[in-house]
């Protein structure tokens, strides 16, 4: 009895640390499997995060380049308005009273049309002038003293001027190239 009463004790407390270390390591398995969850949770956040950015970014090109045309077909728009029309000069004229001053409106506001409708070719044709210029001038410096400007310097340089030229050209023809498609309406 004695013996059975030992063994009795034994296997008790063997049970119980047996069972303890099995819940320790069941314990362990299960924080580690909620670790394992927290980073595939994470991990699935952040790339939802990143979807969502790439989403909004693509949206606001989109509406930035919307915004762009836009801005370009008013400025084609309203920079070929003309500022004075016939029935507004029709009633200059009418009374004796505006006639002169009239004549001084409708002089001034037909000058600045001439002046508005020569502008894009002028600076077109300037900035063409100033580029051919300055790239001229830009490779003669590069040639004669090399340690003046890098070539990476002369060519960020060429290129910002290249860049305006064509932005100012594109411009002028993009409107010529509108002109035509409403003709052809």
């Amino acid at each position: 009895m004695i013996l059975t009463s030992i063994l009795g004790v034994i296997t008790g407390l063997g049970g119980s640390i047996a069972t303890g270390i099995m819940n320790i390591k069941t314990q362990k398995l299960k924080n580690d499997h909620d670790i394992a969850m927290i980073q595939a949770e994470t991990s699935a956040m952040i790339e939802e995060t990143k979807a969502k950015i790439t989403i909004t970014e693509t949206e606001v090109a989109g509406e930035l380049a919307k915004a762009d045309q836009e801005s370009f077909d008013t400025s084609q728009k309203l920079g070929n308005r003309v500022n004075i029309n016939n029935s507004i000069i029709e009633r200059l004229f009418e009374r004796n009273w505006t006639t002169i001053p009239g004549v001084l409106i409708v002089f001034l506001l037909a000058l600045v049309d001439v002046l508005r409708s020569g502008m894009r070719p002028a600076i077109t044709i300037t900035l063409m002038i100033v580029t051919t210029y300055l790239t001229y001038n830009s490779i003669e410096i590069v040639v004669q003293n090399g340690d003046v400007f890098t070539p990476e310097q002369v060519f960020e340089m060429m290129n910002n001027i290249v860049y305006l030229t064509i932005t100012v050209i594109s411009w002028w023809f993009g409107n010529r190239a509108q002109e035509k498609f409403k003709v052809s309406k």
